[in-house]
């Protein structure tokens, strides 16, 4: 938990980083966005909490997908002691957020490791999605409502990059697909925008048949 002062000097660095970045990247970035904080209601957004806010706004276009990045931070948890002394207790992610050409299914990719699948497997009873690429299913754990839209996304081609990349962590939610990571201290404007270009060029290797028009995303 981080004290208020350093947090307000947190949150001054990473605005004036961010802004230096979307100047330098030719992106837009405002100090905060509270609309953000009410987008979405799966991943970090689906936790209690209150006093949400949205901080160090960057918009742009990665490899020509639009995308916004952003710190989001809620209070979680009031701690009373002797009914004297309060402090809360907080959570801050950074969030990326893919703008789609068009809505897609749920689509949720962890850790396939077998400790993590066994910890993540949901107590609705939905497994994983299995591929049949028994190498690829051991290291990732697809959920999905759609298993079969699934099986039509991880292409070959798609399977081999993620496997290369190993990035997990991301989900889809309507026309947007989101990765949150927590943090404790202010993610660096080259990671920022390290990710949001790593996540377009995963989208780039999604095959263009699940996209309702020709072409899909431009490379």
């Amino acid at each position: 938990m981080l004290s208020s002062l350093y947090w307000n000097y947190q949150r001054k660095q990473r605005s004036a980083e961010r802004q230096e970045l979307a100047a330098r990247r030719g992106w837009q970035s405002v100090p905060t966005d509270p609309a953000l904080a009410d987008r979405w209601r799966s991943g970090p957004f689906a936790k209690r909490g209150d006093r949400r806010e949205t901080i160090g706004v960057v918009r742009g276009e990665a490899r020509g997908v639009p995308f916004t990045a952003f710190d989001f931070r809620l209070r979680t948890r009031v701690v009373t002691t002797n009914f004297i002394f309060r402090s809360n207790e907080y959570d801050t992610m950074t969030v990326w957020a893919l703008h789609l050409p068009a809505a897609l299914p749920w689509v949720q990719c962890k850790s396939g490791a077998k400790l993590a699948r066994k910890l993540l497997d949901r107590m609705d009873g939905t497994s994983t999605v299995r591929t049949g690429d028994d190498d690829f299913d051991g290291r990732f754990a697809f959920y999905s409502d759609s298993p079969d839209f699934v099986r039509t996304l991880l292409t070959p081609q798609l399977r081999d990059w993620l496997r290369e990349h190993k990035l997990t962590g991301w989900w889809t939610d309507g026309s947007d697909l989101l990765l949150a990571e927590e943090e404790l201290f202010r993610v660096k404007p080259a990671k920022l925008a390290t990710v949001a270009d790593e996540l377009a060029d995963m989208v780039a290797q999604f095959p263009a048949t699940i996209w309702p028009q020709p072409g899909g995303i431009r490379h």
